[in-house]
């Protein structure tokens, strides 16, 4: 009798750990999550570094129509870039959306994670960042057809809004929070000129030296709003001597203190270093 006990009590065991760290622990309250240690691993950043690389990025998709566009572009143009998905933004994900994701993979683009439906991450539980989070990783994994999907590694905040204590909770869940340096403003842009002027804009904020991030959303890469911009912007940098990256590339080049933008362009990281407060 006293080895079926003890083979019992050690199921008991390895059932009460399970528990703990996927239901308990993620519902911890995120006040009490430990302060942003700098002297971590980076863990959020806006910046590759002082050097001439620029990672484009392109949120909330995928999108049926723009997401090809962008795809089109960034083929013509032999370059790679990085897509933060967020694939129930407006209603649940299809399977054309679905196949859209193995298409940016096989074309050697970066996938990412933006929320699973785009909403404030600062307005959830810690129960329902971790849920909304796996559900994400879980849809890009089975489109990608690779379970686990190891690439995913990084996380985008929606609307930018992101906080300390939240992004050390991302964080321990095995997330790099990725921001940007130069937002496009596609979204309230009626002309690809305009977009690359904001671009252009953008970059001159940032004195046009030192690595860029661009802001760019999948949905406004059509007709009359984004589409064709790319095709302004990469020869643009090009002419300015910058390599195109991926975010996992930019991140590979950032290191301790030189991974957040010299400038302190919204929404900077989320950190208590003392290096940027104008987001909180």
């Amino acid at each position: 009798m006293l080895v079926p006990l003890i083979v019992l009590v050690v199921i008991v065991g390895i059932i009460m750990i399970i528990i703990y760290f996927t239901v308990i622990k993620p519902k911890q309250n995120l006040s009490n999550v430990g302060k942003w240690d700098p002297n971590r691993p980076i863990h959020s950043f806006n910046y590759c570094g002082n050097s001439k690389t620029i990672a484009l990025t392109f949120d909330d998709g995928p999108d049926l129509v723009g997401t090809p566009n962008v795809l089109a572009d960034l083929k013509a143009l032999n370059v790679k870039a990085t897509f933060f998905m967020s694939p129930s933004v407006n209603s649940v994900p299809t399977q054309q959306q679905c196949d859209l994701v193995k298409m940016i993979l096989q074309q050697g683009h970066s996938v990412q994670s933006h929320s699973w439906d785009h909403t404030d991450f600062l307005q959830k539980t810690g129960q329902d960042v971790y849920n909304n989070l796996k559900t994400v990783y879980d849809w890009i994994s089975h489109c990608s057809g690779q379970s686990p999907f190891n690439e995913l590694s990084m996380f985008r905040p929606p609307f930018g809004s992101m906080n300390p204590e939240y992004a050390a909770f991302v964080s321990k869940l095995g997330y790099t929070l990725a921001s940007w340096n130069v937002d496009s403003l596609d979204y309230s842009s009626n002309s690809p000129q305009q977009v690359y002027q904001n671009i252009l804009s953008g970059f001159q904020t940032l004195g046009g030296t030192g690595s860029v991030i661009t802001l760019m959303h999948d949905s406004h890469y059509i007709p009359g709003v984004a589409q064709g911009v790319l095709q302004q912007v990469v020869p643009y940098f090009k002419s300015q001597g910058y390599q195109f990256v991926t975010m996992p590339e930019c991140y590979a080049n950032c290191h301790q203190n030189v991974c957040l933008d010299p400038v302190t362009v919204w929404p900077g990281t989320w950190d208590t270093s003392g290096t940027f407060a104008a987001s909180l």
